[in-house]
């Protein structure tokens, strides 16, 4: 019987072989499929599409049936992370159909997503009388103005233009020279002097090729400053292309430099305020007169309105006699400051050591939180 058995395996044309067994199941499977009913050869696209709708409507996840995803049909999950904040708020009976495992889905959403989903949802919903604090004195434009008025009433600390600057996103043309050290600002004001013999004549104003040359920059980078300080020769620049017109610009050098090195961040706070006080101190003797620490004040005060753009912007601006007069100002209350502290007035000029005490804050005086 195992011999019988044998020769009928290794036979195919036995009808117990096991392929011979295969191919009757092939055809007794390929009969009843003929037999059976077909469905519709085209599918019914819309009603899926229609179900898909009503599935996303409704809010309702119990349905196991998932829609097709067509750029006419919002996907699920599209839908399950937009129901808590848009559907709940147009129905508030809403959250109660949501289930178990809606739930539980969104814990498991990716960090990233939930921060920023939370952050885009604290700012809709921040009340009204909430104000944003500036980082570097932990005070809101609001509270630093109420300080200063508090200090001096009707002193004129142009508001206005602080709020401006203080409050905008840092410029993309100041980007390009923030990672600069200190070594290559004191390179630039070595060539700076260079230009006048060092005899302090060197030019206030650079034209783009000089701006270029000793800003170690392309072209295209200092007509970016170009842009911001002299937008007038810059539009004309800008339709001619002519050098004739690129030697016509002028580039304020001492406000270009203030404010590029006031708004380093690869140079520490003190060794930019010796740097300024450096440039501007005239005749070399380490201390700082009334005109001179007038002439600084206002270098940095129309750098940083042409940096951020302010120059196109009408009144945005202060005038010279503003400034002027916030720097005299300014200088009275750091003499008064020296005296309180050191019990001896200032005739003169005032020590590198008291401006630069002054401007890190070491008064305690709300004049000086701007800077």
């Amino acid at each position: 019987q195992c011999e019988d058995s044998e020769a009928s395996t290794r036979d195919p044309s036995s009808p117990s072989s096991p392929s011979r067994q295969k191919t009757s199941q092939d055809a007794a499977f390929a009969a009843s499929f003929a037999a059976t009913p077909r469905l519709p050869a085209v599918v019914s696209t819309p009603r899926f599409i229609r179900k898909a709708q009503s599935f996303l409507d409704d809010g309702s996840t119990e349905s196991s049936m998932s829609p097709p995803v067509t750029p006419s049909v919002r996907s699920s999950k599209y839908m399950k992370a937009t129901t808590s904040s848009q559907e709940v708020q147009r129905n508030p009976l809403q959250r109660s159909k949501t289930t178990g495992f809606e739930e539980e889905r969104s814990e498991r959403r990716n960090s990233s997503k939930t921060k920023r989903t939370t952050v885009i949802a604290a700012t809709s919903l921040r009340p009204e009388g909430l104000k944003r604090q500036l980082s570097f004195v932990n005070l809101s434009m609001e509270e630093l103005a109420e300080a200063i008025h508090e200090e001096e009433h009707s002193f004129d600390w142009m508001p206005e233009f602080w709020d401006r600057v203080l409050t905008l996103p840092v410029p993309q043309a100041c980007r390009t020279m923030a990672l600069r050290p200190l070594s290559h600002w004191v390179a630039i004001y070595n060539k700076w002097q260079a230009m006048g013999q060092w005899t302090g004549k060197a030019p206030q104003f650079f034209n783009a090729f000089d701006a270029q040359r000793i800003l170690s920059i392309p072209l295209m980078r200092a007509m970016e400053f170009v842009k911001l300080f002299d937008p007038v020769s810059f539009a004309k620049v800008n339709v001619t292309k002519a050098p004739s017109d690129y030697e016509k610009v002028r580039l304020p050098v001492s406000p270009l430099l203030a404010v590029c090195i006031l708004m380093s961040s690869a140079i520490a706070k003190t060794q930019k305020i010796r740097f300024l006080l450096g440039v501007f101190d005239e005749n070399d003797d380490r201390c700082f007169d009334e005109n001179e620490f007038v002439e600084m004040i206002q270098a940095l005060l129309r750098g940083m309105g042409a940096m951020f753009g302010l120059l196109t912007i009408k009144d945005a601006i202060p005038s010279h006699a503003r400034t002027e007069h916030l720097a005299r100002r300014l200088y009275r209350r750091i003499s008064d400051f020296h005296h309180q502290r050191a019990g001896e007035a200032i005739t003169g000029s005032l020590p590198f050591k008291v401006v630069e005490d002054w401007i890190l804050g070491e008064s305690d005086d709300p004049l000086n939180l701007p800077f």
